[in-house]
């Protein structure tokens, strides 16, 4: 009996050994199948030409990595935060979206490195340019037209700081977004490829979208705001956009946030997380992207210390 017995302990140990291994193994299984997170590559870069407090891009860039993995996105979106262009670009290879946000001009990352994102953008990568980033060298103009639609242009955009009451179009970028009044430099009178279209009803491929515009609230609004707005016919103040192109690339562009205390906004920032959803292609909650409030503490966290008048950054 005694052997009979040990056969038959032997076999419930082999059986729940494989009942376990294949229980395991269908969780495995069943995690890798739930579908694949996309991956957004946040690209930022130094300025230590501004006062502490502006142009804080990788200071942005954390802060907007924090909000991502703190929000609905977290499970969905794997983001990779690259600080000045890397020497090895395979960190871009399987990219769903670069987001662009560090010093423009003759210093813009796009300059030496246009037809690489276009490379990028035809297999249909998504591209979004924040801030300074929509003002590259006149030499890649076209680059950032193609792929958002709209791009700063010397002596005819302005950049005056100005408060901007938001004007919000009808766009997924803007759901679940209120109207907000912040103080920012926004670019004014961008060179856009068509006149931005008002409305999504009909999304039309290669059209530009306006996604939000100002009106300017100051009591006496800066002397470039007013030559920037001179002969508007009817773009001059859309400091939001976005763009559909027929390879699958989203483009997408915000004229603000030179100031880093942007970042507190909550409609703000719920704007630069719907656009990166909208970007990617993902499913847009019904009341947007939201994420947790961010601090006093956290808007001084990471500040660049080589920066010009070091000073604790306040909210109001």
């Amino acid at each position: 009996m005694r052997p009979l017995c040990l056969v038959i302990s032997l076999m419930v140990v082999l059986i729940s050994a494989v009942i376990f291994s294949t229980s395991l193994t269908g969780q495995e299984q069943s995690g890798a199948e739930g579908g694949e997170r996309k991956k957004l590559v946040i690209l930022t870069g130094d300025d230590h030409t501004h006062a502490c407090g502006t142009h804080e891009f990788e200071a942005g860039g954390i802060l907007l990595k924090s909000s991502i993995e703190k929000s609905v996105l977290a499970d969905k979106v794997e983001c990779v935060l690259v600080h000045n262009w890397p020497e090895n670009t395979s960190v871009f290879n399987d990219a769903d979206m670069v987001l662009h946000y560090y010093k423009g001009n003759k210093w813009h990352f796009v300059n030496e490195n246009a037809a690489f994102i276009d490379t990028l953008a035809q297999k249909g990568v998504s591209q979004m340019f924040v801030h300074y980033a929509c003002d590259p060298d006149v030499s890649v103009d076209g680059s950032l037209k193609m792929w958002t639609g709209g791009v700063y242009k010397d002596k005819v955009s302005g950049n005056p700081h100005w408060s901007l009451k938001s004007i919000l179009e009808k766009h997924p970028i803007n759901q679940g977004v209120n109207e907000y009044t912040f103080h920012d430099e926004w670019y004014l009178n961008i060179d856009f490829d068509k006149m931005p279209l008002k409305g999504y009803d009909a999304p039309t491929e290669g059209n530009v979208h306006a996604v939000m515009s100002g009106e300017n609230v100051d009591k006496k609004p800066h002397r470039k705001f007013v030559k920037a707005v001179k002969g508007d016919k009817g773009s001059a103040t859309v400091v939001f956009w976005a763009k559909e192109s027929a390879n699958g690339c989203r483009g997408i562009a915000v004229t603000g946030a030179h100031s880093h205390t942007v970042w507190a906004n909550d409609d703000f920032r719920k704007q630069v997380l719907n656009s990166i959803t909208w970007g990617m292609k993902l499913d847009m909650p019904e009341e947007g992207v939201t994420s947790p409030a961010v601090t006093e503490e956290q808007i001084n966290q990471n500040l660049d210390k080589r920066k010009p008048k070091q000073q604790v950054l306040k909210l109001k």
